[in-house]
């Protein structure tokens, strides 16, 4: 969604960047990622609970490497 705002809500620019997701999953992405800060005043943190590795973990991998 950060980028999704510093692109001027460009979902092609987004896309480009990333390589996902779809335009629609975008858009409906950040929609609902207004909706949540609206209704709770405290932006959305929901990617993070989905991380795939600790920061730990990935410290580990930047030393190794």
């Amino acid at each position: 969604m950060e980028l999704y705002e510093k692109y001027g809500h460009s979902a092609a620019d987004v896309i480009r960047e990333l390589g996902y997701p779809s335009r629609g999953a975008l858009r409906m992405w950040h929609r609902e990622w207004l909706e949540e800060e609206r209704s709770t005043g405290v932006p959305s943190r929901r990617g993070e609970r989905y991380a795939r590795y600790t920061d730990e973990q990935k410290r580990a991998a930047v030393e190794h490497y």
